[in-house]
């Protein structure tokens, strides 16, 4: 950090009036509340006896986040107000995130972007990592070149293209048998940190993030989804997300809405002082395979309904009042085809000496 020009003037012997400017490069950076560290910052400061204007604010995170903005300081001494208005673009769900939020967004994280959950899937051959389905897509791109090439040739060319559409059939049946899928994406975020002007030291927050497509996979039902322009907001008393437009994997509608209260009166709740997100997941018209059945059964399932008893005695098949594991069951045993409705909502539990969460699924058969 050095000064790069400082002025001093004075009308009168007892009115010293300073002005200049500072710049600041490779520093370091965190905010109170988001301590996320963003590194090889450069920002521009210009200053007079009343304001501090901090500008062209710019750095990267480990991740390769980037971090820009601008703001201002005023009047200068113990009742400054603040204003700083940021953005973070590119910023990924990844460790560096994780460590930086507090034990109940880190809570509400694992509840819908499950690691646990993730891993299993892929362990199981159920969905494909990115580099697993980089090959075949690769193909396809391949193939739709070749299908040009071979267009315009006579003869030989109707053998081609043939050839070429049923090695495409082959590679989307393969892709559709087990799809590929990320967990999380990147956001583009905004944040706003206000004080007002005062000697009580007041401060306003709001984050907001958007992203553009996004992996889910939540704890409580773990069906792979993905949203597009899913919001987070998050204000100095909870913590919002919403996703209205959402696909499973292999067909149908999903929706998640989320909310975190962090007011105080929710702390005070609370037997151990951590707040619990409130989550509903809305799943339509979800086609029965395996990756709908391991969900349904839910984390009592433990991932593989029916597999070791069958299909439980005294089933009724009142789907109504039919347990989410005993339905999982039920489909496995009887290899029925169709599609499902499915509501999931997670709730806090403050009884005992420790918060917990609570779960329930309630699955409805459409046309079998």
């Amino acid at each position: 950090m050095k000064p790069d020009d400082l002025t001093a003037n004075s009308e009168t012997p007892d009115a010293v009036r300073l002005s200049g400017t500072l710049a600041m490069r490779n520093g370091i950076a965190a905010f109170h509340g988001f301590p996320y560290t963003f590194k090889g910052l450069s920002v521009d400061f210009r200053f007079n006896t009343e304001r501090l204007l901090v500008e062209n604010i710019d750095g990267t995170s480990a991740s390769g986040a980037r971090l820009t903005g601008s703001g201002f300081i005023s009047p200068l001494g113990p009742t400054s107000a603040v204003d700083l208005d940021l953005a973070v673009s590119d910023l990924t769900i990844d460790d560096a995130l994780l460590a930086a939020l507090n034990p109940a967004r880190r809570e509400l994280v694992d509840v819908l972007f499950n690691e646990r959950e993730h891993a299993e899937l892929l362990e199981e051959g159920l969905v494909r990592s990115p580099d697993d389905a980089r090959p075949l897509l690769d193909r396809l791109d391949a193939i739709a070149a070749e299908r040009v090439a071979w267009a315009g040739t006579p003869g030989i060319g109707a053998g081609e293209l043939g050839r070429l559409a049923a090695e495409e059939d082959e590679i989307r049946a393969k892709l559709a048998e087990r799809p590929p899928f990320v967990l999380g994406g990147a956001a583009q975020v905004d944040l706003r940190f206000i004080r007002d002007e005062g000697i009580v030291s007041n401060w306003t927050r709001d984050v907001r993030l958007h992203f553009p497509e996004v992996g889910f996979l939540t704890s409580m039902f773990p069906m792979p989804a993905v949203g597009t322009d899913v919001r987070v907001t998050i204000g100095e008393d909870e913590l919002r997300l919403t996703m209205d437009d959402g696909r499973a994997l292999t067909g149908g509608a999903v929706s998640i809405d989320a909310l975190m209260d962090t007011s105080d009166t929710a702390k005070a709740a609370s037997p151990d002082g951590n707040t619990l997100p409130v989550v509903r997941v809305e799943a339509r018209g979800i086609p029965i395979d395996p990756l709908l059945i391991r969900a349904i059964a839910g984390p009592e399932g433990g991932g593989e309904p029916g597999a070791a008893d069958g299909l439980p005695e005294g089933l009724s098949d009142d789907t109504e009042t039919m347990g989410p594991v005993r339905l999982a069951s039920l489909l496995t045993a009887l290899g029925l085809g169709g599609t499902v409705d499915a509501d999931a909502d997670l709730t806090p539990n403050y009884a005992g000496t420790k918060s917990r969460l609570d779960y329930t699924i309630t699955p409805t058969l459409n046309e079998l």
